[in-house]
């Protein structure tokens, strides 16, 4: 709505004037200062409006007649030298001269105080936000009918589905893929047209409606969810948002229940947004409601994280799934604003909370959040609200697949990673058959290429089956899917030897995502210990290798170790119940029996010296990495330096058929674990 503070010309104009906290001047000082202070009031308005007619009212409170057509930049003006002013009659008193005015109509014969209530209510009115002291009447007029008509048609728009939702699509930064919307509410008015979210609900949140909305709004989602559910369509979870004021007066958390009950929508696909400002000023009431709505189920996000005075107070205090990065208060997106952003996700993902950043709209933005693992973005660079049908056809257009919700715990896990460390740190995925790297940081790319053109050809080396580096690889991920540990394998890349630590992130169906950190490389003239290297000769037979010490039972696996924290990696050989220890894979049922008999420390050191050899070997159905059952090899051998203690060593029966010309080499570069 245009703002008429310049009115035309050849018309009279009544302003009414405010000195606020006046009254703080004659407490903290003297009532002569005070009458300094008017004189000065005074002095400022005749130089202002020379020769118009000035009257003062009350004590603190001025009129003026006037047919000035820049009355209202004068307004301005007269606040701007009261303010200096001030400052030298009562310093530490903040004071304003605010004003108000009214349009004479030409042909008013009525009375004139009804006027000047006008300008006095133009006076009094607080919109338009801190340093703004001069309104006029018929702009205050316009607003208060508007501000009526909302409050008084609410319930109508509603009903007759005024109301509407716009959905702003969410990316999850690692893959590009659509991974949720939010949801936001839409009013056309058949009398005022479109009215933006900034026009009625802080109306509706002032008179306590706005949970009508939020519920109508929660409504149509729900129903949006449910009929893609019923056509057997993808689905993506939606969040839609919830003001403090909801809470005042009604269990929100019951109604929201009720609400996505009566739909049958699963609670994972509802997740709830409260403001920073809303937590800090309700906050014993949100931390119960929250806590309800995580017992019932619901993710609840922090919206507009950074935007407040107690950001880190209310993070503290509140346990929220997800906080929601406010990229607006970090423009212009400078240095600065980058290593703030950065500063902010490294501490959430330390405390377990994930994290969007809204309000994207550059791809500088988009790339640089990637890199330090914010793990969703939404912005215009994606996608303006829109209907849903336009939102989700504009998203499939750019290219953005729809996430499943199964993918969706899948990446979730991968967003707890931190991406902002030294150490090279690659995250790769396997695919069926093919490694894919998902994200590699700066450190090693700077690493890896030295010595590839490209991920993608690094991919293609590690997917040649002919690559030693893909069998290596391929037992490395094969050991962590069985056995949920993080382990540590040297293999060759384009000729140089690494050390690679790695970790499985989590499954999904037939895919699997590790996490792993390149600790160094091994150049020519440069060599492994002589454990390293007969650990790295054995791997290239066998699948997996273990150290048993019969007199403890326990067992260690030496080939990869769960070195990621910092254990030594031996585990009891069985568990209280008599289980065998999950750390060796899993045999099939029926083998069980023979196999713990197979194992059994108390007899191991006799039968394995009894043997022709001294390798004692059977043939057990073990569960590979795609969960099916095949027969294996298992051998053990005592090491001539230690006889307490053995490898266990377990192949594919493929390796197995060429292991009778390797056995001597076997028994020669054994050592104890």
């Amino acid at each position: 709505m245009e703002n008429r503070t310049s009115p035309s010309p050849k018309q009279n104009f009544l302003l009414y004037f405010n000195l606020t906290n006046f009254h703080r001047v004659n407490v903290r000082f003297d009532a002569a200062t005070g009458d300094a202070l008017l004189k000065k009031t005074v002095e400022i308005l005749k130089k202002h409006y020379p020769g118009d007619l000035i009257s003062r009212v009350a004590a603190d409170h001025f009129v003026i007649f006037t047919d000035r057509a820049d009355a209202g930049e004068r307004a301005e003006a007269s606040h701007q030298d009261l303010a200096l002013a001030a400052d030298e009659i009562s310093p530490g008193i903040p004071l304003s001269l605010r004003s108000g005015m009214c349009e004479v109509p030409t042909d008013y014969a009525g009375d004139i105080s009804v006027l000047v209530d006008y300008a006095k209510v133009a006076c009094s009115s607080w919109s338009g936000g801190a340093g703004v002291h001069f309104h006029l009447y018929q702009d205050v007029q316009d607003s208060y009918e508007k501000r009526t008509y909302i409050i008084e048609h609410v319930d109508e728009a509603i009903s007759s589905g005024e109301i509407t939702v716009f959905y702003q699509p969410v990316i999850r930064s690692l893959t590009g893929q659509l991974c949720g919307f939010e949801g936001l509410a839409r009013w056309n008015s058949k009398d005022l047209g479109f009215l933006s979210p900034g026009a009625f609900i802080p109306v509706l949140e002032d008179s306590y409606q706005i949970w009508k909305v939020d519920l109508c709004i929660l409504d149509q989602i729900c129903k949006k969810i449910r009929g893609i559910l019923d056509a057997g369509g993808p689905v993506v979870p939606i969040s839609f948002n919830l003001s403090r004021h909801d809470f005042i007066g009604r269990d929100m958390a019951e109604l929201v229940e009720q609400k996505v009950a009566s739909y049958q929508v699963p609670r994972e696909l509802i997740h709830i947004e409260i403001t920073e400002s809303a937590a800090e000023k309700s906050r014993e009431l949100l931390l119960e409601q929250v806590n309800r709505f995580h017992a019932l189920g619901y993710e609840v996000w922090m919206d507009d994280f950074g935007s407040g005075y107690s950001s880190l107070n209310v993070l503290k205090d509140f346990p929220f799934d997800e906080i929601k990065i406010d990229m607006a208060f970090l423009h212009p997106f400078t240095e600065a604003s980058r290593k703030i952003v950065a500063s902010i996700v490294r501490m959430a993902k330390t405390i377990g909370v994930h994290t969007l950043a809204e309000g994207v709209e550059t791809k500088e933005q988009v790339d640089y959040l990637k890199k330090i693992g914010c793990e969703k973005l939404q912005g215009y660079y994606f996608g303006r609200p829109l209907p849903f049908e336009e939102a989700l056809s504009a998203c499939c257009e750019k290219g953005h697949r729809i996430e499943s919700t199964k993918e969706k715990a899948y990446y979730d896990a991968a967003g707890r990673v931190n991406f902002m460390t030294d150490v090279p740190l690659v995250l790769v995925e396997l695919l069926g058959e093919q490694f894919h790297i998902a994200f590699a940081n700066d450190p090693a790319l700077d690493l890896i290429l030295r010595d590839f053109d490209s991920l993608r050809a690094v991919e293609d080396n590690i997917n040649d089956t002919q690559n030693r580096a893909n069998r290596e690889l391929r037992k490395g991920a094969e050991y962590a899917i069985l056995s949920g540990e993080g382990g540590e394998v040297y293999t060759p890349f384009n000729g140089q030897e690494r050390r690679l630590r790695f970790r499985r992130i989590a499954s999904c169906e037939d895919r699997h995502l590790f996490a792993g950190n390149i600790y160094e490389r091994m150049r020519s003239g440069e060599r492994l210990s002589s454990k390293e290297q007969k650990i790295m000769s054995l791997r290239f037979i066998y699948r997996y290798l273990f150290s048993i010490d019969p007199k403890k039972q326990t067992i260690q696996n030496i080939q990869f170790g769960d070195v990621s924290n910092g254990k030594d990696g031996y585990v009891p050989l069985f568990d209280r119940s008599g289980e065998i220890t999950t750390s060796l894979p899993a045999i099939f049922p029926a083998d069980q029996e023979r196999y713990r008999e197979f194992l059994d420390p108390a007899t191991l050191y006799e039968r394995v010296q009894n043997t022709k050899d001294g390798l004692l070997g059977g043939a057990f159905r073990t569960r590979s990495a795609d969960g099916k059952y095949v027969w294996m090899a298992h051998r053990i051998l005592l090491p001539p330096t230690a006889p307490e203690t053995g490898f266990c060593t377990e192949s594919g029966t493929s390796i197995s058929r060429r292991h009778g010309g390797r056995t001597r080499m076997f028994r020669r570069v054994s050592t104890p674990g």
